[in-house]
């Protein structure tokens, strides 16, 4: 994951706090469709009006609004949004362990190592094991060296701001 993706993520996140008007956000979009964009962002736009127009269709169905908000969610394959984040944060969490490791000239997890990321994620020391075993090949093969400092204390902050907005993230 690279550090724009990253910082955009983080934007989004602190962005999600505060309330989007609908209806300014589409004219929004509309307007953004009249400017010359690239083949890809034009697509995404057009994608995000359809649904919010297949939103729409289903609000105005006849049914429970628990049951419109049901279809909704499957709509937008939204009925675990969490997963995505705490993929996200697992994934920079593995580059960090293994730039630790590299730095440290480790060639396996200590404990002193997870119990440091297990504090700055606020999990158990166990749990980072089970999310190390699951990345450590993918993140070894991209992770060959010690990563800039100034980058690893980012990702740092980076995971403590993701932690906290996720919450308690046990058995996931």
């Amino acid at each position: 994951m690279s550090d724009e993706r990253i910082a955009l993520m983080l934007d989004v996140l602190g962005r999600s706090d505060s309330p989007i008007d609908r209806a300014t956000l589409e004219d929004d979009l509309y307007q953004a469709l009249k400017d010359d964009l690239p083949p890809n962002a034009h697509r995404a736009i057009v994608d995000v009006l359809a649904l919010f127009q297949q939103a729409e269709s289903i609000a105005s169905r006849k049914g429970t609004k628990r049951g419109k908000g049901a279809e909704v969610l499957n709509l937008l394959n939204f009925t675990n949004a969490k997963w995505r984040h705490v993929k996200a944060r697992n994934e920079i969490l593995c580059r960090v362990i293994a730039s630790e490791m590299h730095r440290r000239d480790n060639q396996k997890l200590t404990s002193a190592l997870r119990d440091e990321m297990a504090n700055l994620v606020a999990t158990d020391p166990s749990e980072i094991s089970k999310i190390w075993r699951a990345g450590r090949k993918s993140t070894l093969a991209i992770v060959g060296k010690e990563l800039p400092k100034k980058l690893v204390e980012d990702e740092k902050t980076a995971l403590a701001k993701l932690s906290e907005k996720l919450g308690n993230t046990r058995g996931n």
